[in-house]
């Protein structure tokens, strides 16, 4: 205690010199921990306007950072200071201090054992310090990237009479058949068997006690309901992760959405790395900053695309066909997208988005074809009657809406059609499991986008297809929207720009 006590005292000593040079962002603090018997390195972000507001207190976010990092990560990885002051300057966001400390392989919990108590000394010593040193208001949450993850969703799960939310960016949990399967032994023991037991073990017997009382998607099963009620989750994966994690990340949407606990829940554009997290950090962050405040969350709305006039189109059969609207005359033959599903003001929509694309160059001809009924006799009429399209898979494409992914999926399976196909809310669909099993197996895999609103009664089913197509090795785009962002047609472009990688690379 006494070696302690002069620790404290040269680091207030440190500190009081940088409130007088009016430093914000320190790096290199370090608090002797008798709990840990040893240094624990941390940095601090502090507000914009904490020495020109000496009476303002603010709340605290503790960020963790993934395997392989430090305390540094959160400044030099993530430019936390930069975007921090961005978003409050631009009144996203209001002023917190950020506490980043070593978290070391502990994935902020206490070994099974005793030999490393990372969460006590956290709770017994770095919080205390840190409220002693610096103007706080009491409220706190959490963030962390990868284990980091884990480790803001667990600490905060455990413990919501010290925190009001939590923020995981591909959180590093795995389903209970993960984990009990995962390998190599060694790596195995070393990453999680050491903190939560079962070293030596196989198969279910990993499955620990401890374990389950600190893992998040455990927690998410079992713990009360009243104690969420005012409590902030935040997750959000990328669509490039890996199987593992995609599966797992997946499971905490649907554990919670199973139990009725209000989260923010998506999947983005990106990997497992830090230009993603970066990517998604201000989203996360104005999230919490809304719990901390108590106000409500509302998500980013995607920009609309611009549009243009519609082409007319040319009536068939149970379908409409809208050639590309070119102002120029062509004896060329055209690439298409079948449409399945669009109500009357999708079709409105997509024509008038794809035209504006077209005129500033962001899209090349396509013919669009919307068929209301009947899919393979008219797509069968049209290869045999239509000589300005071009009919190979190659140049097919299509974009399914809602409870018509079910038909066009049977047609899938027993043909390869489309050389990529956009399922937009799919629902109604065959089982996932028999659907990426049969497709595998053609000659030419199509390449599928999933889209979907994270709270529509059919995101249970995309989230499905989205794990079998990743078990299965096939690869495809995964979107999860949070519910207030903005209808899905607003992410056309991305799905136009896709097609046209397809039907030209």
């Amino acid at each position: 205690m006494k070696r302690l006590g002069i620790i404290l005292t040269a680091l207030l000593a440190f500190c009081c010199s940088t409130r007088e040079q009016g430093c914000r962002e320190m790096e290199g603090l370090v608090l002797h921990s008798s709990v840990l018997d040893r240094d624990v390195a941390y940095s601090v972000v502090l507000p914009s306007d904490y020495f020109r507001q000496p009476s303002r207190s603010y709340p605290v976010l503790y960020l963790f950072h993934c395997i392989g990092g430090d305390s540094t990560t959160g400044i030099e990885y993530c430019d936390i200071t930069h975007t921090l002051d961005s978003l409050v300057q631009a009144k996203a966001v209001e002023p917190m201090i950020v506490v980043m400390p070593d978290v070391f392989l502990s994935y902020g919990c206490d070994a099974f054992d005793g030999s490393f108590p990372y969460e006590r000394m956290l709770l017994e010593e770095l919080i205390p310090a840190v409220e002693k040193e610096w103007r706080t208001n009491g409220r706190r949450a959490t963030i962390g990237f990868s284990m980091g993850g884990f480790a803001a969703m667990s600490l905060a799960l455990r413990h919501t009479d010290l925190f009001c939310a939590a923020a995981g960016l591909s959180p590093s949990v795995r389903t209970d058949a993960q984990y009990a399967s995962e390998e190599p032994q060694a790596g195995w023991e070393e990453q999680w068997g050491r903190i939560f037991g079962g070293i030596g073990e196989t198969g279910e017997a990993r499955l620990t006690d401890y374990y389950k009382a600190h893992c998040p998607l455990h927690l998410l099963e079992e713990v009360p309901l009243e104690s969420l009620k005012d409590f902030g989750i935040f997750i959000n994966t990328g669509n490039r992760e890996g199987g593992s994690l995609a599966e797992s990340n997946e499971a905490l949407h649907l554990a919670m959405a199973g139990r009725g606990i209000p989260h923010v829940w998506s999947v983005s554009d990106g990997g497992h790395d830090f230009a993603f997290w970066r990517e998604r950090l201000p989203d996360a962050l104005r999230f919490l900053s809304c719990s901390l405040e108590g106000r409500e969350y509302k998500a980013r709305e995607v920009a609309e695309p611009a549009r243009r006039a519609a082409p007319a189109a040319e009536s068939l059969d149970g379908a409409r066909l809208y050639m590309p609207p070119l102002d120029y005359s062509t004896t060329r033959k055209f690439p298409y997208v079948c449409v399945f599903g669009a109500s009357n003001k999708g079709e409105k929509d997509i024509m008038e988005y794809y035209s504006a694309m077209l005129h500033r160059g962001a899209a090349t001809p396509i013919a669009f074809l919307f068929i209301d009924k009947d899919y393979e006799a008219v797509l069968e009429k049209l290869a045999e009657e239509e000589p300005r399209l071009r009919h190979s898979q190659r140049m097919r494409s299509a974009i399914c809406f809602g409870p018509a992914a079910a038909e066009l999926q049977v047609l899938m399976m027993k043909e390869n059609l489309f050389t990529n196909v956009v399922f937009a809310d799919a629902s109604g669909t065959v089982p996932a499991e028999e659907f990426a099993e049969v497709i595998k197996e053609q000659k030419r895999y199509p390449k599928l986008i999933l889209a979907g609103m994270t709270d529509a009664e059919s995101y249970q089913e995309q989230a499905a297809l989205h794990i079998a197509l990743k078990n299965a090795g096939l690869s495809h785009t995964h979107y999860a929207q949070e519910s207030d962002s903005g209808d899905l047609l607003r992410h056309f472009p991305k799905w136009i720009e896709a097609i046209n990688y397809k039907f030209h690379d």
